[in-house]
């Protein structure tokens, strides 16, 4: 049986080959009397070149660095500005969203926001093509054995903002590390750069007064906007299913009274708040007697917590559209450089302890 090999764009004729033999450095195309083109060895050869040591987990290609690289999501449940989504999507072919959930229990009403912000994140995930897999159990057990499954080269993940949510993280990376796949955390989910802040950690003052007034000449960065389309999922990756409350929750908790009290959850809901703040119809209610009220402090608490939005989308749209005399403007910057102010000073205090019997100061 007599056959073409195409190998680094050299052609040539080899005898003897079976119409099932196909190597992973060239093609072999039998030629059984059917008339085969350039175009489709070209497109054979591509489609080959695509894929992964297990089918259907593609190699890099088009000048990425990765072939496959895994999205570990815990309090970042957004799409737009999210570095580390943004970072994975720039370096590699093919990237799958990771949510893994059932390690931390919370409270009802927490649990119940939760399950409708990974909703959402599923469903803006397959807007575009893709999809959001989910696990439940221990991130160190599944995620090694989830990048063995899908060949990830890496595991792009934001480290967290306080000492148990950072031993987490540092636990999954040994396991990559002993795996051989590269992990990449340097990313921050916070109103200011830490990166750009020109005093040391050990400075950061210990009342959020100071902290602000030193931070208010520092530049808030733009947010990035969402990827404009992200690589689908592999057809043969299970997606898990959705966790019910009772999988978030602690049992002890229930309160289906509360339940139906909780705002609802998601990036989408988020940014509709937003737009909705700053055009002012969201002000609460007016007291007996009184006016409006325009002083909204936590107005984006909860949907910052899970990372539902970020602070900089928050940040760039309330100075852009909410006028400088307005309650609302100063409420909103004051939530989001608290939020910050608390990040730097648990980073402060892990890197820098205070002596045993010390008091902490006040905020």
């Amino acid at each position: 049986m007599e056959g073409f090999v195409v190998n680094g764009g050299v052609d040539s004729i080899v005898k003897g080959h079976s119409s099932r033999t196909i190597s992973s450095r060239s093609l072999v195309v039998i030629s059984s009397g059917a008339r085969v083109t350039a175009i489709d060895l070209k497109k054979r050869l591509q489609s080959e070149r695509g894929r992964g040591p297990s089918g259907g987990f593609p190699k890099a290609f088009g000048g990425k660095k990765f072939g496959t690289v895994v999205v570990w999501l815990r309090d970042e449940l957004r799409l737009d500005d999210n570095v580390a989504l943004d970072r994975a999507y720039e370096d590699a072919t093919n990237l799958i969203v990771v949510v893994i959930y059932g390690h931390d229990r919370m409270q009802w009403r927490a649990a119940n926001f939760m399950r409708d912000s990974i909703s959402d994140l599923r469903q803006s995930l397959r807007s575009q093509g893709s999809d959001l897999i989910l696990r439940r159990g221990k991130p160190e057990d599944i995620l090694p054995e989830f990048c063995k499954q899908t060949n990830a080269e890496a595991l792009y993940y934001y480290r967290g903002k306080n000492q148990r949510k950072m031993k987490a993280a540092d636990d999954v990376g040994a396991k990559m590390e002993d795996l051989g796949v590269r992990c990449f955390y340097d990313f921050e989910d916070t109103l200011y750069d830490f990166k750009t802040i020109k005093f040391p950690e050990s400075e950061v003052p210990e009342d959020c007064h100071a902290f602000t007034e030193r931070m208010k000449d520092v530049e808030v960065p733009s947010p990035r906007q969402r990827p404009k389309r992200i690589p689908p999922c592999p057809r043969n990756l299970d997606r898990g299913i959705l966790p019910e409350i009772e999988d978030l929750a602690f049992p002890e908790s229930n309160n289906n009274s509360s339940v139906r009290k909780t705002p609802i959850g998601g990036e989408t809901t988020a940014l509709a708040r937003l737009k909705q703040f700053v055009l002012g119809k969201t002000k609460k209610p007016p007291l007996e007697g009184g006016t409006n009220q325009d002083i909204e402090f936590g107005a984006f608490n909860a949907y910052i917590a899970l990372g539902c939005i970020s602070p900089r989308r928050i940040y760039e749209n309330v100075m852009k559209d909410v006028s400088k005399a307005s309650m609302r403007r100063y409420c909103t910057c004051f939530d989001l450089q608290l939020a910050d102010f608390l990040t730097f000073l648990e980073l402060k205090r892990l890197k820098h302890p205070k002596p045993v019997g010390a008091l902490p100061s006040p905020l």
